[in-house]
């Protein structure tokens, strides 16, 4: 397998680069965690920015209850903390392999 290389940009500036040799492949089970982080992220600078008056609130976006779960995935005592974790979340939990979207 050849050797890839990336770099990211900030603000315009090339960072360092980034040296990979595998990558992720539609349907790996971590590619969709991968994805859920990405999400916080976003959500995070969004809700900054609105914060800010930067951006102002986006109409439309709900999170659809019906199809949301949480997934504990680590942890020395799993069913404690899904028991724990599901009223916090107010979501059902789920367990791998899991159906997306």
């Amino acid at each position: 397998m050849k050797k890839q290389r990336a770099l990211i940009m900030i603000n315009g500036v090339p960072g360092d680069r980034i040296n990979y040799v595998r990558g992720l492949r539609q349907g790996d089970p971590i590619s969709l965690m991968l994805v859920v982080i990405a999400m916080e992220a976003l959500t995070a600078l969004i809700s900054k920015a609105e914060r800010s008056d930067v951006l102002s609130a986006l109409p439309g976006l709900r999170i659809n209850c019906t199809k949301s779960s949480a997934i504990v995935t680590r942890g020395d005592h799993r069913d404690h903390d899904e028991e724990r974790i599901a009223p916090i979340l107010q979501r059902s939990i789920g367990a791998f392999p899991c159906k997306y979207l």
